[in-house]
């Protein structure tokens, strides 16, 4: 995957880019991503898609 990282905790921070499940070599990579990102109650990427929280499962 070749994103560019920027200082953070989180290397998949929110930028105008559009994180797919196929982004990510894990699903726990996702699920960090997912829950940085807001988890359930904001996924601008729709990780989750069947609502259940988990995302890309």
């Amino acid at each position: 995957m070749s994103i560019k990282i920027e200082e953070d905790k989180n290397p998949y921070s929110y930028t105008s880019v559009d994180y797919d499940c196929s982004d990510f070599d894990t699903q726990e990579e996702a699920q960090a991503f997912f829950e940085d990102e807001g988890g359930p109650d904001d996924d601008p990427h729709d990780l989750d898609r069947d609502g259940d929280g988990m995302s890309c499962d």
